[in-house]
């Protein structure tokens, strides 16, 4: 069986395969993903006339914690234009304090850095 990796290439799928999280073309670990603990069950389901698949997205909220673990300025644009979909100010404090970051020390001064930026885009 061949799956989608990053960068497109197909690679067999492994019990490492499944710790994978892909979001469009990336692809990170598990362990290293900013998604809150229960991203799974708070996906949205994609609406497409698919008979045989279902597409589902992370959460909006999930979606700007994976965007504020790099601190570049188009993901805080992009992260404008999600606020700008959906209302959901009141919910960043308990995401960041439950926001699984990489215990690596650069991505997370960057996600500290970014929290102030975030929440100041929130605001209407």
């Amino acid at each position: 069986m061949k799956t989608w990796t990053s960068g497109w290439r197909n690679k067999r799928q492994t019990p490492n395969w499944r710790r994978r999280i892909c979001i469009g073309r990336t692809c990170f670990a598990r362990n290293k993903s900013f998604l809150a603990p229960e991203w799974v069950a708070n996906r949205v389901v994609v609406q497409l006339k698919l008979q045989l698949l279902t597409v589902s997205r992370p959460s909006t909220l999930d979606l700007i914690l994976t965007k504020m673990m790099r601190g570049d300025e188009n993901d805080l644009a992009d992260i404008r234009f999600l606020l700008s979909q959906e209302r959901i100010a009141g919910q960043f404090a308990e995401a960041f304090s439950r926001a699984r970051v990489p215990d690596v020390p650069e991505i997370r001064e960057l996600f500290l850095k970014a929290q102030p930026k975030v929440l100041q885009l929130a605001i209407p």
